[in-house]
């Protein structure tokens, strides 16, 4: 897994760019769970759309308004399987 420091990149409110991505547990229109390398990452919005994901490349590309992102501990930095893991099993 190449992996890159952990950054986030906003722009216009309208997409916002991630770096660092571990795994994305969960995702809705209105928020996405991810777990960084800094922690776990909830960003919320409306319209919330997943456009790029590479977990091999720690990179999250998530288009819609954004209203804000929190760092926090989570249900679903414990789970057993993500959802990624789910999807592709």
């Amino acid at each position: 897994m190449e992996q890159t420091g952990h950054s986030v990149t906003i722009n216009g409110r309208e997409d916002i760019t991630v770096t660092g991505v571990e795994d994305v547990p969960s995702f809705t229109d209105l928020e996405v769970y991810m777990k960084t390398n800094k922690g776990m990452l909830v960003i919320r919005g409306e319209k919330l759309n997943v456009k790029n994901l590479s977990t091999d490349k720690g990179v999250i590309k998530i288009e819609g308004i954004i209203d804000g992102l929190i760092y926090t501990k989570s249900k679903h930095e414990k789970s057993g399987k993500s959802f990624t893991k789910r999807l592709f099993s």
